[in-house]
C-alpha cells in the first residue's frame, strides 16, 4: 500500500501552509467553489483513507479549475471515490499516473455499478478531464462488449502473467494479499467479498485436495483447482486459524477492498469477477455437470448462471457424438 502524498505535476500553484487551507488557491477560483473544496468531506470514505488522499483529490482538483458549484461537487465526488479506489485497492501513487483509462474504465463498470447512466458518464466525463490533461486517451462510451467484459476469461498466459506480477510485489504483506486474491477467485471462484471475510482456518486441507469453506449468504465446500493448490497450502501454513486469509482486519479497508492487484508488470489489474469467470469456464471445459458448477459458484439464480455457458470454450458436436448418442443398445 502506498503510504506518501506523492504529488507532482497535481501540485498546487501555491504550496500549501499545513495550517492554512487558502495555500491550495492562487485566487483563480471564486470564493464560494473554494469553500466548496476546503469544507467536502466523503460521505462514503473512512476517515483513515480520506487523511491520506485529500491533500491529491483537493490539489487535482483545485488545478481543474471548476467554475460553477455543480460541476465541483461532481468533481469532487468523482475525484475522492476514484483516487481512494485506485489507491487503496491496485497500490496506484497518488500522481498523474493514477488517472490512467484502463483503470478508470474499470472502476466505472464495477464501481459505478449500481449508479444511473445519466450519474456514470457524468463521472466519466469529469474523470476525463485527468486523462486528456495528462496526454492519455479518454476512456470511451460504454459498448455491450465492454458490458460484459467480466463474462470473457482469462487466457492461461494472462494467469501466468498476474502470478508473475504479485510474485514480484516487494512487500510481503501486498505479495501474500495479491497472490491470495488470485487463488481464491481464479482457484476456488470466490466473491470479493467472500475473500475479504475469507479466515485461514477455512482452507481445509486434507493432504491431496485443498477445499474452501465459504460461509456468508452462499454457503458452500469449493474444491481449488490443482494449480493454485501449492499456492494456498504456502499461504496457510504455519498462519493462526482466525486470521484472514489477506491479511490483519478489523477496519473498512482491509475487509472489503480485494479488487485490484499492484501495478507492476501489467498495465491493467485483474478483475475478481474475470477471475471467477475463468473458474468457472474450466469447470465447464472440464465437464463438471452444470448443477455441480452451479451450486459451488454461489450464484443464486439459474437464469444468471446461464451467462456463463457463452464463456466455455467452442465445442465440435462431431467430437463428443458418442456421448450424445449414448451406451444404450443400438438396433
Amino acid at each position: 500500500m502506498n503510504t506518501s502524498t506523492s504529488i507532482s505535476r497535481t501540485q498546487p500553484a501555491i504550496a500549501r501552509d499545513s495550517d492554512d487551507e487558502s495555500g491550495y488557491f492562487d485566487n483563480h477560483l471564486s470564493a464560494e467553489i473554494q469553500t466548496m473544496i476546503t469544507t467536502y468531506r466523503p460521505r462514503h470514505l473512512s476517515p483513515v483513507i480520506w487523511k491520506a488522499v485529500r491533500d491529491f483529490v483537493v490539489a487535482s482538483v483545485v488545478d481543474r479549475a471548476p467554475t460553477t458549484p455543480r460541476t465541483t461537487r461532481t468533481l469532487l465526488n468523482a475525484t475522492a471515490q476514484y483516487v481512494a479506489w485506485a489507491w487503496e485497492t491496485a497500490g496506484w501513487p497518488l500522481d498523474e499516473t493514477i488517472f490512467d483509462s484502463h483503470n478508470i474504465e474499470r472502476f466505472l463498470r464495477t464501481e459505478m455499478l449500481r449508479k444511473d447512466n445519466y450519474y456514470r458518464n457524468r463521472v466519466r466525463v469529469e474523470l476525463n478531464r485527468y486523462v486528456v490533461a495528462y496526454g492519455g486517451q479518454p476512456v470511451p462510451m460504454p459498448s455491450f462488449s465492454r458490458q460484459a467484459e467480466h463474462l470473457r476469461p482469462y487466457s492461461a498466459v494472462e494467469l501466468r502473467t498476474f502470478r508473475t506480477a504479485a510474485l514480484g510485489i516487494p512487500t510481503p504483506k501486498g505479495r501474500r494479499r495479491s497472490l491470495t486474491i488470485l487463488a481464491l477467485a481464479a482457484g476456488a471462484g470466490l466473491y470479493g467479498r467472500e475473500i475479504a471475510d475469507a479466515r485461514v482456518g477455512d482452507i481445509l486441507d486434507d493432504g491431496t485436495i485443498i477445499r474452501v469453506h465459504v460461509a456468508g449468504n452462499s454457503p458452500r465446500l469449493v474444491p481449488v483447482r490443482a494449480e493454485w493448490v501449492k499456492t494456498l497450502r504456502d499461504l496457510a501454513s504455519n498462519q493462526d486459524p482466525a486470521d484472514r486469509v489477506i491479511g490483519t482486519a478489523g477496519n473498512e479497508a482491509d475487509r472489503a477492498r480485494t479488487r485490484g492487484l499492484a501495478k507492476y508488470e501489467t498495465a491493467r489489474t485483474p478483475s475478481p469477477q474475470r477471475l471467477r469467470t475463468t473458474w468457472l469456464a474450466a469447470l465447464l471445459n472440464d465437464g463438471v455437470p452444470l448443477n455441480v458448477a452451479h451450486q459451488l459458484s454461489g450464484i443464486r439464480h439459474l437464469e444468471s448462471f446461464a451467462r456463463y455457458i457463452g464463456a466455455m470454450a467452442p465445442v465440435d458436436p462431431a467430437t463428443v457424438e458418442e456421448r450424445i448418442v449414448g451406451k444404450g443398445t443400438r438396433r
